[in-house]
């Protein structure tokens, strides 16, 4: 709209996404409960998107904030590849700015381009969105920062940790995400599952998350196998997406 170009292009810097949509696909995997405040926003949304209605009186049920576009991996088959990025983190106070949406919303999303745990003030992102007892956290990792990590996840009930790995042995693993170390991602998880029984919490929901493609596509049954392993119970195989030939 004209006079709020400003206002937009502030967003599209910050490469943040609002979404609004019929359904999700974390929501079944989250122990949270919503309250009723949450259920009856999802309701009305879903009945909003059914019905076909352009301008919606609902909130939105899903945020998806990018936190960084920094990495410590250089993943081959990444769009970070293909074009270059001037390296920004979310200032903590655009999160803060939705606040008076969080009692509707049911899922937060702390992801994108980057690796979001490198965000500087990851804990007090968590920290704060921890005030919204119902509003489930998500996000999804290289698993390089885990061992850093383990102790925010419990202190401020992330629901949700997807861990990438794109190989079930170091040699397939490590020469996809460049960078990456196969065995102390895989030593990290083991102890923050352990963490978890330890602690006697259903929480967080883990899962992994595999890229498939040529030179990999072999492994995933390993990928299966080292899953049930380590007591995960789901491998997501999504498919490459090629940005540069």
């Amino acid at each position: 709209p004209r006079g709020q170009e400003d206002k937009y292009a502030f967003f599209i810097k910050y490469t943040l996404i609002v979404i609004k949509g019929c359904g999700m696909k974390t929501e079944k995997l989250f122990k949270t409960d919503l309250n009723d405040t949450q259920l009856k926003n999802s309701e009305l949304n879903h009945f909003e998107c059914l019905t076909g209605k352009t301008i919606l009186d609902s909130y939105p049920r899903r945020i998806v904030f990018e936190l960084t576009n920094r990495r410590n991996f250089r993943c081959i088959m990444c769009g970070r590849e293909a074009t270059p990025f001037k390296t920004y983190d979310l200032p903590i106070s655009v999160i803060r700015s939705f606040e008076s949406i969080y009692p509707y919303v049911e899922e937060v999303t702390l992801h994108g381009w980057g690796e979001g745990t490198l965000h500087p003030k990851l804990f007090e992102i968590l920290e704060f969105l921890n005030k919204y007892p119902s509003l489930r956290k998500y996000f999804v990792t290289n698993g390089s920062t885990l061992h850093k990590i383990t102790k925010a996840i419990f202190d401020f009930h992330v629901d949700l940790v997807a861990i990438s790995l794109d190989g079930a042995s170091p040699e397939t693993n490590n020469s996809i995400r460049k960078g990456g170390n196969f065995e102390r991602q895989v030593t990290s998880l083991r102890k923050l599952i352990s963490e978890k029984k330890g602690r006697g919490l259903n929480y967080p929901y883990i899962n992994f998350v595999f890229t498939a493609m040529r030179r990999n596509i072999h492994e995933l049954p390993d990928m299966v196998r080292l899953a049930n392993d380590l007591g995960i119970p789901e491998v997501k195989v999504v498919y490459l997406t090629v940005f540069d030939e």
